[in-house]
């Protein structure tokens, strides 16, 4: 039985009691609503590759029985805690600084190059 859509902060950890599987250390329940310590990690993605990293996960809580004796998670994305897709413009004003100097300065050696003569 699946139960409620969540987004949790925790630390995946690979557990050979009843077959390897990987399972997620919650350090930040966010918004479940009956948190537990350990997740059994279910869905489509290299666990091998965040084995003791925190990581962000999304996903549906499954409520059903396994071998495991522990809640599932079905996980539908993985990232990490300092990954973010879009930026605000406050956060690329450097970059965007950056860039009008330099067409500025390459502005100026142009017009310097072949006009002012």
């Amino acid at each position: 039985m699946l139960g409620e859509e969540v987004v949790v902060k925790g630390i995946v950890v690979e557990s050979d009691l009843e077959g390897k599987h990987y399972e997620l250390k919650v350090t930040d329940s966010g918004n479940l609503s009956k948190p537990e310590p350990y997740y059994v990690l279910y869905g489509e993605h290299n666990w091998q590759s965040y084995v003791g990293k925190e990581v962000v996960v999304e996903g549906t809580i499954f409520e059903g029985y396994s071998i495991y004796m522990k809640p599932g998670l079905k996980v539908t994305a993985v990232s990490l805690p300092g990954e973010k897709g879009n930026r605000t413009f406050k956060e690329n004003l450097p970059y965007y600084v950056g860039l009008v100097l330099v067409a500025g300065l390459f502005g100026y050696y142009i017009f310097l190059r072949y006009f002012k003569k």
